[in-house]
């Protein structure tokens, strides 16, 4: 895996989802009901204003308008929401998965502990590696925690290609199995600890602020369900396309003003 390429990747997606949540969350934010009553009231407010007529019809007609305006509202944005949230929650999910694999591969990647550990070896070098490999995974095996404890750090120092199977190996026992006699326990422990730290610095820390715009996206789409804003496809709905446009224009509008 080409990991600048990918993180660049990731990061790219991270913003182009930020932007998408946050729009979400705008859009969710206008369905509330008084919200939506508010802004029916002001509409009210303004055609009293502009129509004479409207103006002395009654209360009764101010309040059948005012209710139909306040159907029109809540349906044009619930639409608008649903059009949202089609495009933000396949995209968090997507962004999860590739954000998942990176982090996973880069965690196992021993490689990140000691990146000049396989420079100048040839194709025979490469033969003679699988060999010393097998030798050394011989010698590890029979090694307890607190043996395999300073092997794994004086291997983190060297960095040297026996120093790589040393990493590798040292890190799936800490991984994977646990200590036969009380007496290895702590020693255990403490290797398991090491190689967990060890680990974690291997991913990129520009990863770090894409976990948090992918738990945002994720907590809006839990929000749209009590809403509830089902996600719609707007190529497939024009009444929600041109909802989710008009809204569009709102939002561009809200945000130029600020």
């Amino acid at each position: 895996m080409n990991y600048d390429e990918e993180i660049r990747g990731i990061l790219a997606d991270t913003r182009t989802l930020d932007i998408g949540t946050r729009r979400l969350h705008w859009a969710l934010a206008r369905t509330v009901p008084d919200a939506i009553a508010r802004v029916a009231a002001d509409k009210i407010i303004a055609m009293r204003k502009q129509n004479e007529a409207f103006d002395l019809a009654g209360s009764q007609q101010h309040e059948t308008a005012r209710s139909k305006i306040a159907s029109q509202e809540t349906r044009t944005r619930l639409l608008a929401a649903s059009v949202q949230r089609f495009q933000v929650e396949p995209a968090a999910k997507s962004l999860r998965q590739r954000l998942q694999t990176v982090v996973s591969t880069m965690e196992n990647d021993a490689l990140l502990s000691a990146p000049g550990a396989l420079d100048g070896l040839n194709a025979g070098g490469m033969v003679q590696l699988g060999i010393l490999r097998e030798l050394r995974q011989r010698r590890l095996e029979r090694t307890d925690f607190d043996g395999l404890l300073p092997i794994y750090r004086e291997a983190l120092r060297r960095g040297d290609a026996s120093a790589l199977i040393d990493i590798e190996y040292v890190e799936r026992v800490a991984l994977s199995k646990t200590a036969a006699t009380e007496d290895q326990i702590e020693h255990a422990r403490a290797l398991r600890e090491l190689v967990e730290g060890t680990r974690e610095m291997r991913v990129d820390i520009k990863l770090d602020a894409v976990e948090h715009v992918i738990r945002a996206a994720e907590t809006c789409v839990t929000r749209c369900d009590l809403v509830p804003a089902h996600p719609i496809n707007p190529e497939t709905d024009q009444t929600a396309r041109a909802a989710h446009e008009a809204e569009t224009a709102a939002f561009q509008r809200e945000a130029s003003n600020q």
